[in-house]
């Protein structure tokens, strides 16, 4: 068990060196994940977890940064649900890279990631997310941004679940969330969770601002992408206040056709399909 004040100032992981041996002793089923593992912890994300609002008791055997890598890392590794971690609750390559004699027990993953949905949490988390960011993300240069929407169906009644447009399973409940991405990396730049409901461009205005505030210092965006779920003057005065070049995919109607044959309108034809 590791000894350490509240503050976990004087704790910090560091990158094992480990040599590989092709026989059953120790065996772990990760073995291509060690630099994987190493690059999340070089980024130093579980320092997020160490503040006021997430702390527990001085002797207690894993801290909320503990709880938080685990999930990271098992979700990393394919495990898709919670009780999928009783598989790797004991995997020697996870435990020598945590530093713990055995990974947290589904009980206590389940317990503690409440916790993680409280204020402090997702505060914590969205600061662990903006450090894998700071990471990944060129500086001094724009970014082009994708942002869409995605339908998420759901086996059961959970909570902000709601039954609105599912392509794939017609009359069930789903989740519609907001997510932005980064064009070059592919990495979540933000996201947020919204009822099967909502509309693709619900929100969009709070969702903007809160993706540019998690953008890491340094960082400015280019230009926005987006698909035709976004159409509408709000999103463009958005855009436009913002001074942002942008793409909106639209349908090709008839009212369209009619303004392209508007005089002194600026545009060009990509493909003639």
């Amino acid at each position: 068990m590791k000894q350490y004040n509240h503050t976990r100032s004087q704790f910090a992981r560091k990158s094992s060196t480990i040599h590989t041996r092709y026989d059953l002793n120790a065996a772990t089923s990760f073995g291509g994940a060690s630099g994987l593992i190493d690059f999340v912890l070089g980024t130093g994300i579980d320092r997020e977890f160490w503040v006021h609002g997430l702390r527990k008791g001085r002797n207690t055997q894993f801290h909320m940064d503990d709880i938080a890598l685990t999930v990271i890392f098992g979700s990393l590794l394919g495990q898709e649900r919670i009780f999928h971690f009783e598989d790797i609750e004991q995997d020697p390559l996870l435990k020598l890279k945590l530093d713990v004699p055995k990974l947290p027990d589904t009980t206590l993953l389940y317990k503690d990631l409440k916790r993680l949905g409280s204020d402090a949490g997702i505060k914590a988390i969205r600061s662990a997310h903006r450090q894998i960011l700071k990471s990944l993300l060129p500086k001094g240069q724009g970014i082009v941004v994708d942002i869409d929407s995605s339908v998420e169906t759901v086996y059961g009644a959970q909570q902000q679940s709601a039954v609105g447009y599912n392509p794939h399973h017609h009359g069930r409940a789903s989740f519609h969330p907001l997510l932005a991405f980064d064009s070059l990396t592919g990495c979540c730049l933000y996201d947020e969770l919204r009822s099967g409901d909502a509309h693709t461009s619900d929100g969009f205005a709070d969702f903007y601002k809160a993706m540019k505030d998690q953008l890491p210092d340094g960082v400015n965006i280019r230009a926005v992408r987006m698909d035709k779920g976004f159409t509408g003057e709000k999103v463009f005065q958005i855009l436009e206040q913002d001074q942002r070049d942008y793409v909106i995919k639209l349908k090709w109607t008839k009212r369209l056709a009619q303004l392209a044959q508007a005089p002194n309108l600026l545009w060009h034809c990509i493909t003639e399909s």
